[in-house]
């Protein structure tokens, strides 16, 4: 939900296209959240720390951005660029931003349009909107072959990292413990910051809780969507919209009987699943040998290994 905080936000987005002559501006925003949970949500939205650098978040500054929030345009941006990607669930305004500046158009934040947004009140539901971005950026970055920037990439990187490092844990505890004491202090760091920034001392409690929800959520949802990318696939949603307009065609009201060709399948891809998970527990075990031949990790306890003798 958002709620505009200027005073004339038509007028003064009208007098920043007319100043600076961008293609599209708009102005930072301000996290408000209503409850408990949801002004933890709010004062970790808002800093930088747990979510990035964005400019959207900084309500002094004014000048050119990569991304704008709420934007507005010129008919003559619409009429040159074209309108939103209607088969973009989410990230539609990134992906119009993104195909503005790769055609060489301006974008302008001004401080003067403000407006506030009340995010999500819940971790259920913080989880389900950060993992629904994440998806969906791998098919902005493959429309347009450019890839997303650092903040967006890390927390699927962490999650990859902590999934492995778990796989090889019963050889050497000591990555995975290294990386959560890490992230535990980081996540410390920032919550406090957050805390301070956004004046509440009382989302302290609730912060580190919030930041991890809101990172892991990100992280594996990017993995689903690289997954479909890979696979060229269509995304989720549109997959779903698809089944339901081949049941419309086909007169079929019964979902039953709509799923039963997937249904008839599923023993293949339970055979390509068990086919894939073999294939990354060799993978695991190779780099497992590996570690422990250079001293870097040991057999748990209790392991009977075998020599194989000196050549």
């Amino acid at each position: 939900m958002q709620r505009l905080l200027c005073a004339d936000p038509h007028r003064a987005s009208l007098a920043a296209l007319e100043r600076t002559g961008a293609d599209n501006v708009g102005g930072p925003w301000v996290a408000e959240g209503h409850g408990a949970m949801g002004s933890a949500i709010a004062a970790a939205f808002q800093n930088r720390w747990v979510v990035g650098g964005a400019l959207s978040r900084d309500t002094a500054y004014e000048g050119p951005v990569d991304t704008v929030y709420l934007g507005c345009w010129p008919r003559a941006t619409l009429e040159r660029f074209g309108g939103f990607d209607e088969t973009l669930v989410r990230n539609q305004d990134d992906e119009y931003n993104l195909r503005l500046r790769l055609g060489g158009a301006r974008i302008w934040q001004s401080g003067r349009i403000q407006s506030s947004y009340r995010p999500r009140d819940s971790l259920r539901h913080l989880f389900a909107q950060q993992q629904q971005y994440g998806y969906w950026r791998p098919f902005v970055m493959r429309k347009h072959s450019q890839p997303g920037s650092v903040r967006q990439l890390v927390p699927a990187a962490f999650v990859a990292a902590v999934l492995g490092f778990v796989a090889i844990s019963p050889w050497s505890v000591w990555p995975l413990a290294a990386l959560l004491a890490a992230y535990g202090g980081y996540v410390g760091a920032a919550s406090v910051l957050a805390a301070r920034a956004a004046g509440q001392w009382h989302t302290l409690p609730r912060l580190p809780v919030v930041i991890a929800t809101y990172h892991v959520a990100y992280g594996l949802g990017t993995w689903r969507g690289l997954w479909d990318v890979l696979r060229g696939r269509q995304p989720s949603a549109q997959r779903g919209l698809a089944i339901q307009e081949l049941w419309r065609k086909n007169g079929i009201t019964n979902p039953v009987i709509g799923c039963m060709p997937m249904l008839l399948q599923m023993p293949v891809w339970w055979a390509y699943a068990l086919c894939m998970v073999g294939a990354v527990i060799g993978c695991l075990s190779y780099i497992a040998k590996t570690l422990i031949q250079f001293g870097l990790a040991k057999y748990p306890p209790g392991w009977t290994v075998e020599s194989t003798g000196g050549h």
